[in-house]
C-alpha cells in the first residue's frame, strides 16, 4: 500500500514519478476528503471523532467529560469555523491540549500580531508550566498505576516524578 499526499499525475509530468509505478499505485486509488469538508458534510462527524480521541487520551470514565470540554472550545468564535489544515491528526492534538491546558490554539494563531484577542483570550487563564507538569505526572501516575513505570514513560528519574507528584496544585487564575 502506497500512501502520496500530492497528486500522482502532477509528480509524474514534473518528472518525479514513473508512468508505469503511477498506474501500479493508483489501482486503487482512494480520495479521502479533509477533515473540514468532512464536518461540513455532516456536521455529526467532529462529536464523534472528539469522543474517540477523548476515550483514547482520558479513559473510558472521563471520555464524556472531556468531549464536552472540548466541543465547548471548538464552539468558539475563533475555532467555530476552523479549516483544519491538519486535518484528523491537528482534532487529536486539539483534544490533547485541551485535556492538558484547557486551551487549544492553532498553529496559524501562533505568532498572530499583538493585540490579537483570540491569541491573548486563548492564553488567558492557562495555567503555569509547573501546573502542566503536575497534572502530566498524575495523569502518567493514574494510567500506569505505578511510580517507576510512569517514570519510565515520562523519560524522568523517578525521584523528579515523586517532587512533581507531592507539588500542590495551582491556584486558579484570576
Amino acid at each position: 500500500m502506497h500512501f502520496v499526499r500530492q497528486r500522482q499525475p502532477s509528480l509524474v509530468s514534473a518528472g518525479r514519478l514513473r508512468d508505469d509505478f503511477y498506474y501500479r499505485i493508483c489501482e486503487r486509488l482512494i480520495e479521502l476528503p479533509s477533515l473540514r469538508a468532512r464536518i461540513v458534510a455532516d456536521p455529526r462527524e467532529l462529536p464523534l471523532l472528539v469522543r474517540a480521541f477523548a476515550g483514547k487520551r482520558a479513559g473510558p470514565a472521563r471520555a464524556e467529560a472531556l468531549t464536552e470540554q472540548v466541543l465547548r472550545v471548538l464552539d468558539t468564535p475563533e475555532l467555530r469555523d476552523h479549516p483544519w489544515p491538519g486535518n484528523v491528526r491537528e482534532l487529536r492534538t486539539c483534544v490533547s491540549n485541551v485535556h492538558t491546558h484547557g486551551r487549544y490554539v492553532p498553529r496559524s494563531r501562533i505568532g498572530a500580531p499583538a493585540g490579537d484577542d483570540g491569541v491573548a483570550r486563548a492564553i488567558e487563564g492557562m495555567p503555569p508550566m509547573e501546573e502542566v507538569k503536575r497534572r502530566y505526572a498524575h495523569h502518567a501516575m493514574e494510567t500506569t498505576g505505578d511510580l517507576a513505570e510512569a517514570a519510565r514513560v515520562l523519560c524522568i528519574d523517578p525521584k523528579t516524578l515523586r517532587r512533581l507528584l507531592d507539588m500542590p496544585a495551582a491556584a486558579p487564575p484570576a
